[in-house]
């Protein structure tokens, strides 16, 4: 678990493993990362139900808060967790659709006691399935809103944070293997490029693709593949949103997933570490290549993968190692402005990109 201050916040792979040793109690399921959070419920799902469809019927019950208007029914749910388990271990009770961001301090502590009544059955796993329009989780899972804060002594709090490229191309190479076509770690990213960081456009994706191929008669991911097959999304959506605006000078671009960002709340400082980064690993990148250093060669130097190696070597042959040395400066005084000023830090950013 993730200590949030006083506060555990369960991970994906925190769940998983309570799933394995034997889950029980109280859990709100939420976070961007939808496809996990559902493949973690299905496997909760799978676990205690088993592979008889039937046990659903006696140790299964889903309440959907939809025709309250996202209210959540005390007495449905507790009238639900007095029901005998038949035929399973525990009862699998699944709540959808409650809107907590409409819960005043009174009834958020009305819940709370609700938490603790449904705790004394141990017979029960209790899971609320919550989207993230319908529930505020602060800047999880780095600070945890005040709802979060005042029920995690209630309930376990399972936050699906959307994950890194880098381990999104070790799953997406899982699921090209389910098909049994081969993919390379740069096509997965170059999918990401295109498709975004979500995990369940990426499968979709992934499927069309496979499916693409193997009508083909091969079983190898080809780049033109990937091209003609996978959808263009949201820039906005996109895990590289920041480095494609601009290797590609897109101020407009650059603005856009800055004002993302900032919507997020995500701090200044780490805004402007993505801006920087992808400056210095261009001039980086580009000083080497001046020095006779070829892509695989930089790509091993770096640790970073060559379809990255290739697309700052693609800028460099647009931007000037003036123009890339004096941004670089820049940035660095940006950095000094945030941190040693008392000027409004976002201000700072958003000259920086003007300039940019």
């Amino acid at each position: 678990m993730k200590d949030n201050g006083k506060l555990n916040i369960m991970s994906s792979s925190d769940i998983r493993s309570a799933v394995k040793s034997g889950i029980n109690g109280i859990y709100i399921f939420c976070g961007p990362e939808e496809y996990m959070l559902e493949s973690c419920l299905k496997m909760v799902k799978d676990k205690l139900l088993g592979e008889d469809e039937e046990n659903g019927v006696f140790a299964y019950t889903r309440i959907d808060s939809d025709g309250s208007g996202g209210k959540l029914n005390f007495k449905e749910l507790i009238n639900a967790s007095s029901t005998v388990s038949l035929f399973c271990e525990r009862r699998l009770i699944e709540v959808r659709s409650v809107n907590f961001k409409l819960m005043n301090a009174s009834e958020t502590d009305n819940f709370c006691m609700l938490l603790d009544e449904l705790s004394e059955n141990k017979d029960n796993v209790v899971i609320f399935y919550a989207r993230d329009e319908e529930i505020d989780t602060g800047t999880l899972p780095k600070k945890a809103s005040s709802f979060i804060t005042r029920v995690a002594s209630h309930v376990s709090v399972v936050y699906f944070e959307r994950q890194t490229p880098s381990k999104l191309s070790v799953w997406m190479l899982k699921h090209f293997g389910a098909f049994g076509v081969t993919a390379s770690r740069e096509q997965c990213y170059r999918i990401m490029e295109l498709c975004g960081g979500s995990m369940r456009l990426i499968a979709s994706e992934i499927d069309k693709l496979c499916a693409y191929i193997l009508s083909s008669g091969r079983l190898e991911v080809r780049a033109e593949d990937i091209d003609a097959v996978c959808c263009i999304y949201n820039p906005e959506m996109q895990p590289f949103a920041v480095s494609n605006a601009i290797l590609s000078g897109d101020r407009d671009a650059l603005f856009a997933a800055y004002f993302d960002m900032k919507s997020k709340k995500v701090r200044p400082e780490q805004i402007l570490a993505q801006i920087s980064s992808v400056w210095c690993d261009l001039q980086t990148v580009n000083v080497l290549a001046d020095s006779g250093e070829n892509r695989k060669a930089i790509a091993s130097g770096l640790g970073m993968h060559e379809f990255r190696v290739g697309k700052y070597l693609e800028a460099g042959r647009i931007i000037s190692r003036e123009r890339i040395a004096v941004t670089v400066e820049k940035c660095g005084e940006a950095d000094r402005l945030i941190k040693n000023s008392q000027a409004d830090a976002y201000l700072i950013l958003e000259r920086l990109i003007a300039f940019l």
